[in-house]
């Protein structure tokens, strides 16, 4: 197979396809990628007054569907502790190149930091999703909820998912545990557990997003703390663990018990 050198123009800096190109990552189709570890040297623009500035893009991650992948480059000043942080742009590009789209950028360290762990393609292919930390490193300021955003590949749109339920401002986050948000077998609806705080017995509702239009379904009462919610294998049901919200006293409300079923 015969590659081709692509290049095109990111912020400050160009990259190529070619060249440098340390690795591949072959799509369905068939087509190349190259993941490129940029030297100073190869760094244009103004950043070449930096002689100890290097840029990296790490392994590219593709769609379900091969059509677009997503990596991040980030620009390490070097200047070690103290000094500046590296300057991390999240991109998606088609599979030959064509149409690159800046994302995100942000500092590392730094606050409104995406977890690089929790970044990943939808089942559809077609949005980024991560969890926003409130400042990486850290640990404890993150553990009483973070933010969950998608991106749109193609247009860059950003939706935050976990936006706060309406008069209920202590509903805008997710937890940074497994199973805090989760997808239909299908893909079509993603369940939230919505709610800051690290405890489970308290400010925890759960949400139905219908993942192509973000229309959003509230499925528990205010005066229940719900968590640990798991879809059954084919999408119409759901488990969980539910209790009286501790804020609201031993006698409060029931479950909401309004039929619902996956569409």
């Amino acid at each position: 197979m015969k590659s081709r050198t692509i290049s095109y123009r990111h912020d400050f800096f160009s990259v190529c396809m070619l060249g440098t190109a340390t690795a591949a990552c072959v799509v369905p189709d068939g087509a190349l990628a190259h993941r490129v570890v940029h030297s100073p040297q190869r760094v244009s623009g103004c950043h070449r007054r930096e002689p100890r500035m290097t840029v990296t893009a790490p392994r590219m991650t593709w769609s379900s569907d091969g059509r677009r992948a997503f990596y991040i480059v980030a620009r390490d000043y070097g200047l070690g502790a103290g000094g500046t942080p590296s300057r991390c742009t999240l991109f998606s590009i088609g599979p030959h190149g064509a149409h690159p789209r800046r994302l995100i950028e942000w500092n590392s360290p730094g606050e409104n930091h995406p977890d690089d762990r929790s970044i990943h393609w939808s089942p559809d292919g077609s949005r980024i999703l991560m969890l926003i930390l409130n400042f990486y490193p850290a640990s404890s300021v993150n553990a009483n909820g973070v933010q969950l955003v998608d991106f749109n590949a193609e247009t860059g749109r950003r939706r935050w998912l976990s936006r706060p339920l309406p008069g209920e401002p202590s509903t805008g986050h997710v937890l940074p545990l497994p199973g805090y948000y989760t997808f239909t077998p299908d893909g079509r609806a993603l369940l939230l557990t919505l709610g800051g705080l690290r405890q489970t017995w308290t400010n925890k509702r759960l949400v139905r997003i219908d993942y192509l239009t973000g229309k959003r379904e509230v499925l528990t009462s205010a005066s229940m703390a719900s968590s640990g919610a798991r879809w059954s294998p084919d999408g119409k049901c759901i488990a969980l663990i539910a209790a009286p919200d501790s804020r609201r006293g031993p006698s409060a409300g029931a479950l909401n018990t309004k039929p619902w079923k996956q569409q």
